[in-house]
């Protein structure tokens, strides 16, 4: 039944590290173990039936799924040393297969931290369902007084489709990564991970080499080079299981309900957070001819352009469509395995990211890893579980880490210009504090000033006294003028040093471009 009192959202203000090497870790790493308990405590007596199916049942089906897929893709091209970990205690993670910044990158590395202090299988999957977008990463280009941002270009541009479906364009230009990057980094780092990265990378090329796949797996080899113990599986292969299929019938059976709890948490969150756009965190469901648009992606891999998947009940089963020309019926009473079906026509039902949490940290973990962005959106995903299943979603960790490449600048703060503007307003408003000297001209309007300052008018002959100040002050100007001509000069000159310094200093830089020792780093923040 659907509960009309979803969980109350609550505003959260989360925050990067501004300091180099920092951390955010909430709650600690310590808590970890107390997280697991409560979560499996809390499942246990939750225990709310999914398409008929009781959680625990679901649960041991799609972590028995998920840990099959996970060693059978991981030990493809890497070695493994987790089978004998305690499978019954999950620790997960996510992320797009990109070369992303080190604060994503340090999830990786607490994910194996855990898995080793709570014994715990550690499994990172792989969101390869988004898509692939620019390929390239971004790098400062400093030049004396100035800085621009270089864009490198890891392969040829390419579709603007899914990861799981985006192949490598120019293997031969593909290859060339390293040196591009290596040479836009010379002057700030000698020797950049990407020449230990790329060989990796490399190794896993074949004839038709998906482009997220490939740089995903030599990522994994640097992360084994480095000592780190993972699993990892495309979220392509886990939306095909049969616990996914649950779920995702469930969505399916009682798509009305979850219309109404998804748009109603939705409305609720952008409120709190006083956001106004109309997609964002994620747009509104449509309904269109008696058709719920579901929280799913559909594309056909012969033509792999994501579009909204709809659903419509009838006598016969579930009608899905993607309003462009595809339509199936999936009946009821054989859901699962002609839903797993679909693949081998050639049709990939995916997970929004809201459903992909949902599975992940209701079914598959027992803890997972969120970063600040995914974070406060689960906000919205605790709620819909509350509205829509009644059910209260296991608690998370959110991490993530700030890293700056060693770029050489000024020490220039934004408190810098606001104290030259102080300076600046006091001159204009209060240039009698800044005059010196007994010229007649100055004393003069410095007498003035004081007179209109100590005049205790009444109301309705104020005017006179503020227009009175006004003037002294216009006059006054001139005499204090080159004082603020030098602060506009300085403040020019600082306010071109901070977009120098946030060019810089700038935490998004891909963890490819970094010195080695950032591993260690990483290692580091993550115990």
């Amino acid at each position: 039944m659907l509960d009309e009192s979803a969980t109350m959202i609550e505003y959260r203000r989360l925050r990067a590290p501004d300091e180099d090497r920092g951390s955010l870790v909430e709650p600690a790493f310590e808590d970890a173990s107390d997280l697991v308990f409560e979560n499996q405590a809390s499942a246990a007596r939750q225990s709310p039936e999914i398409a008929g199916q009781s959680l625990a049942n679901l649960s041991e089906l799609g972590r028995t799924e998920l840990l099959d897929l996970a060693f059978r893709y991981t030990s493809s091209y890497r070695n493994t040393a987790l089978d004998q970990r305690n499978a019954n205690t999950i620790v997960m993670s996510g992320h797009q297969p990109k070369l992303f910044h080190p604060g994503v990158w340090f999830k990786n590395f607490a994910l194996s931290n855990l898995g080793k202090r709570l014994g715990a299988t550690p499994v990172n999957l792989i969101v390869d369902n988004d898509i692939a977008g620019v390929t390239s990463v971004s790098a400062p280009d400093l030049k004396g007084s100035t800085a621009t941002i270089n864009h490198i270009p890891v392969d040829q541009p390419g579709a603007n489709i899914p990861f799981e479906c985006r192949s490598i364009v120019d293997p031969y230009y593909f290859r060339q990564f390293s040196r591009r990057a290596t040479d836009a980094m010379l002057g700030m780092v000698v020797t950049p991970l990407v020449a230990r990265l790329w060989p990796h990378v490399c190794s896993q090329l074949t004839a038709d080499s998906n482009y997220g796949a490939v740089l995903a797996k030599g990522r994994h080899l640097l992360e084994q080079d480095a000592g780190l113990e993972t699993l990892e599986v495309p979220l392509s292969q886990v939306a095909e299981t049969k616990a996914f299929s649950y779920l995702a019938l469930e969505i399916f059976q009682r798509i009305q309900d979850f219309h109404t709890a998804y748009n109603t948490c939705l409305y609720d969150y952008r409120d709190i957070h006083r956001i106004r756009s109309n997609s964002h965190p994620v747009p509104a469901l449509e309904k269109e001819n008696g058709f719920y648009e579901a929280p799913f992606w559909v594309w056909h891999t012969q033509h792999p352009i994501r579009k909204p998947l709809f659903i419509k009940r009838d006598r016969n089963g579930h009608r899905l469509t993607d309003r462009s020309g595809w339509q199936v019926t999936i009946e009821v009473d054989n859901f699962a395995a002609q839903f797993c079906e679909l693949r081998d026509q050639g049709v990939a039902i995916r997970p929004r990211a809201l459903v992909t949490t949902l599975f992940s940290r209701m079914i598959l973990s027992d803890l997972f890893l969120h970063g600040i962005g995914g974070s406060k959106y689960d906000q919205l995903t605790d709620a819909i579980a509350q509205r829509f299943l009644n059910f209260e979603m296991p608690k998370h960790l959110t991490l993530t880490a700030t890293a700056t490449l060693p770029c050489e600048t000024e020490n220039v703060l934004p408190s810098d210009v606001t104290d030259l503007d102080t300076l600046d307003r006091d001159l204009r408003f209060h240039p009698e504090n800044h005059v010196a000297g007994d010229a007649p001209q100055i004393a003069k309007w410095v007498a003035r000033k004081h007179y209109w300052l100590n005049q205790a008018l009444p109301p309705g002959k104020r005017k006179d006294r503020h227009q009175g100040i006004n003037q002294c002050n216009e006059q006054l100007q001139a005499f204090v003028q080159p004082s603020r001509q030098r602060l506009a000069q300085e403040r020019e000159q600082l306010t071109s040093q901070l977009k120098i310094n946030q060019i810089a200093r700038s935490r998004e830089y891909s963890y490819s471009l970094f010195p080695e020792n950032l591993i260690e780093d990483l290692k580091t923040l993550a115990q």
